[in-house]
């Protein structure tokens, strides 16, 4: 499990040098795939963890700073995609719209198809 990784192409190119050194592969990159509304809906519901800082700029809402962190997420996992697309690393979308049991049943039966598969 990778999550929010590789950053940058040069990310890539050193972790897929030690995995050939290791002789291991990736066989799937899982998107947990949600909207703005419900991420928003999300973090608002899970407040701020116990000593967790949020970097609100000046004079910015949190809802706004909810928006401004998916979209940093958006174009980190966009990077991330591309990436693994023109790696020729198959990409498997979960709808992450579910309660917390559906999607994790999801992504429990995506895990168990991709070890399965060669």
């Amino acid at each position: 499990l990778i999550d929010g990784f590789p950053y940058s192409e040069q990310d890539w190119n050193t972790f897929t040098e030690q995995m050939e050194a290791t002789e291991l592969r990736i066989k799937g990159f899982i998107a947990l795939n949600a909207s703005l509304e419900l991420c928003i809906d999300r973090m608002e519901q899970r407040g701020i963890r116990s000593g967790e800082q949020v970097r609100l700029l000046r004079d910015e809402k949190f809802h706004n700073f909810f928006i401004r962190r998916y979209d940093e997420y958006s174009r980190k996992k966009d990077l991330i995609v591309d990436i693994f697309v023109r790696s020729g690393v198959p990409i498997i979308n979960i709808d992450a719209a579910g309660n917390s049991d559906e999607i994790s049943d999801a992504f429990q039966v995506t895990v168990q198809s991709l070890r399965r598969s060669r």
